[in-house]
């Protein structure tokens, strides 16, 4: 093995890959505005449109660790497809997987998301130890061969981490010397790290900069040392098939192997808006108002400018006149509302995407809305899921193929989870080949899942499921536990109150019968024996926002707004 070409061949894709990590580095300083670090060199941001967008798409995408589904077309399988499920579902509180998934996501969004799954004690190292890891790789750490046209072709791909010259000394038996810590890369180029890191760093033990490589050809994992070229390890990769390393993108660029991330698309809209904003910000600031005197005299004005309000004083010249200097530009404050519209729109609808405000003017039209509005994020959803659902291959293989580890599995032998039936999980009661399993992720898991998406999911259950289904189940003596709703409504809604509303007999307290024993008296109703509605029906505009900017905008072009946009307008800020 030739260590020189490797690590030239290496150093010229970390050059092509400049262009990419800078544009990173520079759409992070955007998300973070003026106010994160120190000497940041982006401009105030009022108006942060990537922060808003990044994250509702973290949020959609990620909210909560993945559920695996195991499944197997061998019957006689399929109990153990039921254990490994089990096993499998328990790594993510673990390892952690929940919180390194969304981080993979949201460097996606900005550039590129990459994990490394192994098995390791470290979280850079690959294949040492025997607990499974996944790590998350960021860009300004990451190569691979950038000469491949697709990833197909790519000959090789790594990442460089900083590891203790003690721990290495443990794990490698070879004294390395230190090298200098710093917040940029090896050959000077400005991370994103360096937003907090303005200098050599100072690290408590010393560290040295190492490189793992994976050479597909070979089906080989190589670490060295960069700076010495030492090599510490050159040995089969015997992890599941494929590579270590495992990629999260949204775009594809024709001919291109970097994918364009959503953050450029974002960008120039983020910084014009912000540029408008800035500028409307120093017109609002420079406007004033004074008075204009056509006569009197320097006492007069004085006067006038000591005199409090309500208070009466001797003037002796013409009434002075208000006169309004500068101010907020109409034609540019309709334009940075426009751009801000745009931006919603290239960005897939974030007002829907978002519940930031209604887009319709009915719930049947919002609804079309947004399902319209999902188009992309479903797009994005489904790449996010195929990316956790190699995650959970690789990490079913190294549990599979454990040969010491032993984990309990607990499976409800009821349908209300009264009972459980616990045993042990060992590589003597598997059966059947790795292959005969299929792995598959539960995407809903993924979604929101706080008490007010339950409470969403419930009732819509209720309403297309159980209700039109309440004859047949009557039919076949089935009943609604109308206690059991009340406490799930009362738990998921946080109204505790709700248990003390509805009294069920055998929770009734005696103080509720009055005194002597007497039975209740029947109620008695106090409503009007006649009752009289009015219905009346009235065209109004609703206050959607895009709406309210329209009517805004040409009123500050000097258009008029009709009676009914004016009538929106009020509507809106009545809402607000």
């Amino acid at each position: 093995m030739d260590i020189e070409k490797i690590n030239s061949s290496i150093e010229w894709s970390c050059q092509q890959l400049e262009k990419t990590r800078d544009e990173r580095v520079a759409a992070v300083q955007s998300f973070c505005g003026s106010h994160y670090v120190k000497d940041n060199p982006c401009p105030a941001t009022p108006v942060n449109l990537i922060e808003l967008a990044v994250t509702i798409y973290v949020r959609l995408l990620a909210a909560s660790s993945p559920k695996c589904l195991v499944t197997t077309a061998v019957p006689s399988l399929r109990p153990f497809a039921a254990d490994m499920e089990v096993v499998l579902n328990q790594l993510p509180g673990e390892i952690g997987l929940s919180t390194t998934l969304r981080r993979a996501v949201l460097e996606a969004i900005f550039a590129i998301g990459i994990v490394k799954v192994g098995i390791g004690a470290t979280n850079d190292n690959a294949k040492i130890g025997d607990e499974p890891f996944v790590s998350l790789v960021q860009l300004d750490d990451y190569f691979c061969d950038m000469s491949a046209r697709s990833w197909d072709e790519v000959q090789y791909e790594g990442n460089e981490y900083w590891m203790d010259a003690a721990q290495i000394k443990d794990l490698y038996g070879v004294d390395l010397d230190e090298d200098e810590y710093s917040g940029d890369s090896t050959d000077g180029q400005a991370q994103a790290r360096s937003l907090t890191v303005h200098e050599h760093g100072e690290p408590l033990y010393g560290r040295v900069l190492l490189r793992d490589v994976y050479l597909v050809r070979e089906n080989r994992l190589v670490t060295y040392a960069v700076s010495s070229r030492r090599v510490l390890r050159d040995e089969p990769w015997d992890g599941p098939e494929g590579s270590p390393y495992i990629k999260l993108w949204f775009s594809d660029v024709p001919g291109n192997l970097m994918p364009m991330p959503p953050v450029n698309v974002w960008k120039d809209l983020h910084e014009l808006e912000n540029t408008l904003f800035r500028k409307l910000a120093l017109q609002a600031v420079a406007r004033k108002t004074v008075a204009a005197f056509a006569g009197g005299n320097d006492e007069d004005i004085a006067r006038l400018k000591r005199a409090a309000d309500g208070e009466g004083f001797r003037y002796n010249g013409p009434k002075p006149e208000q006169i309004a200097l500068g101010g907020v530009d109409s034609a540019n404050l309709a334009f940075a509302m426009q751009v801000r519209d745009i931006h919603s729109v290239i960005a897939g609808n974030l007002d829907s995407l978002g519940g930031l405000s209604p887009q319709t003017d009915t719930a049947t039209q919002e609804k079309l809305v947004s399902e319209a509005s999902s188009v992309r994020i479903r797009a994005m959803s489904d790449a996010t899921v195929e990316f956790a659902k190699a995650i959970f291959r690789r990490l079913a293989w190294y549990v599979w193929t454990d040969p010491v580890r032993e984990r309990t599995v607990v499976k409800s032998a009821t349908r209300d989870g009264s009972l459980a039936i616990t045993k042990a999980w060992t590589p003597e009661t598997r059966d059947g080949d790795f292959l005969d399993y299929n792995f598959d992720i539960d995407v809903f898991s993924m979604q929101d899942d706080s008490p007010s998406a339950r409470m969403e999911k419930f009732m819509s259950v209720y309403e297309r499921v159980i209700l039109p289904l309440m004859p047949q189940l009557e039919a076949q003596g089935a009943y609604l536990d109308t206690h059991a709703i009340l406490e799930y409504v009362g738990r998921n809604a946080n109204l505790s109150e709700l248990s003390d509303f509805v009294v069920f007999p055998d929770a009734a307290q005696d103080e509720r019968q009055p005194s002597g024993g007497s039975p209740r008296p029947e109620y008695v109703s106090t409503k009007a024996p006649v009752t009289r509605r009015t219905y009346e029906r009235v065209n109004r505009p609703g206050a959607t926002r895009q709406g309210r900017d329209a009517a805004l905008m040409q009123t500050l072009l000097g258009g008029g707004a009709q009676p009914a946009e004016m009538a929106a307008l009020s509507a809106g800020r009545s809402m607000t």
